[in-house]
């Protein structure tokens, strides 16, 4: 990674994430894009694509590491993240 901006983005996969995601590619930017569901979006140029959960050990654990690798570079995070679809809703009424 360069000295260049750090975004962060949870839910990458999404509608919102996925054009983000596309319209970062295009900036002064080094992007990670965090998805559990993210098969269909691939790495580039600026960007790196975690498929993980994020509320699971190893996916806290993959964040951590990649902020560390980042050092002191400007960050921003964009949580765009949330639960999808009313089966699941209703399945996890907690996490809902």
């Amino acid at each position: 990674m360069s000295n260049k901006p750090l975004v962060l983005i949870t839910g990458c996969a999404g509608f919102l994430g996925g054009h983000l995601i596309d319209e970062l590619a295009t900036k002064e930017a080094d992007v990670i894009g965090i998805d559990k569901a993210a098969g269909h979006i691939h790495d580039r140029k600026n960007i790196k694509i975690n498929k993980m959960d994020i509320l699971s050990e190893k996916g806290i654990s993959g964040i951590r590491r990649d902020l560390d690798k980042a050092g002191n570079k400007e960050t921003y995070l964009v949580h765009l993240m949330g639960i999808t679809g009313t089966e699941e809703c209703e399945r996890d009424k907690v996490l809902a």
